[in-house]
């Protein structure tokens, strides 16, 4: 249950083009640079990094993170996600 609401969480966060800082644990391991900013999950110095590596980034960086974000939520979105059920059914 705790992946589903973390992957529920980043869903949610790239619908609004926010990039992500996330650890590479369960639902985030499909996430990518692409997306924002990984570090490897329970090592507090690669989050450390993590966060400097996202304050240092430019605003063309900031920018690229968003535009995928944005596409990450459209390819989960709720009509994509509704239909690939019933397609199961």
């Amino acid at each position: 249950m705790r992946l589903r609401v973390a992957a529920r969480l980043l869903l949610e966060a790239a619908a609004l083009g926010t990039p992500l800082i996330a650890s590479d644990a369960g639902a985030a391991g499909v996430l990518d640079e692409r997306h924002g900013v990984l570090f490897r999950a329970g090592d507090i110095d690669d989050c450390a990094m993590a966060l400097r590596r996202f304050a240092a980034a430019d605003e063309t960086r900031h920018a690229r993170w968003r535009s995928c974000c944005e596409r990450l939520a459209q390819d989960f979105s709720t009509e994509r996600e509704c239909a690939g059920y019933l397609e199961l059914f």
